[in-house]
């Protein structure tokens, strides 16, 4: 007669393959470690990804080309014309919101340092600008 072991006495014998065969547990808990090593490893090389970035974007010097003379926006007949220059320096966004409360548009004609193609028409309440890292760079005339 075989006798059965009390489940409730512990033995120092084990129960299952994972444990003891190198076989199946075995890789089983491999890939485990070789997936926590992976996204391990896949977080450290994004977060260092976003840090080159943001390094990057504070390193890049805007060189701003400021004209002797006034530039002179009429935008609509009866509001007085203001001076383009206030808008160098600016981001995109607000230099056109600011133009627009004066009667005035931006124009984009060059971002950073590629020329667009624009329209050769002749208007008198647009701002032609160049643009580089997302701030005004220039008035182009």
């Amino acid at each position: 007669m075989v006798e059965k072991p009390d489940p409730l006495v512990e033995t120092d014998a084990p129960t299952s393959a994972s444990t003891t065969s190198p076989g199946y547990g075995g890789q089983r808990r491999y890939g485990e470690k070789v997936r926590r090593a992976a996204g391990t490893l896949l977080i450290a090389t994004v977060a260092a990804g976003c840090a080159a970035r943001r390094q990057d974007a504070v390193a890049a010097p805007l060189h701003i080309v400021r004209p002797k003379q006034p530039i002179l926006c009429p935008g609509i007949p009866g509001v007085p014309s203001f001076d383009a220059r206030e808008l160098l320096g600016k981001r995109l966004r607000m230099a056109e919101k600011v133009a627009h409360s004066k009667g005035c548009t931006v124009r984009v004609v060059e971002r950073d340092g590629r020329s667009s193609r624009v329209l050769l028409d002749d208007s008198t309440n647009r701002i032609d600008v160049a643009v580089e890292h997302g701030r005004l760079s220039k008035l182009v005339r």
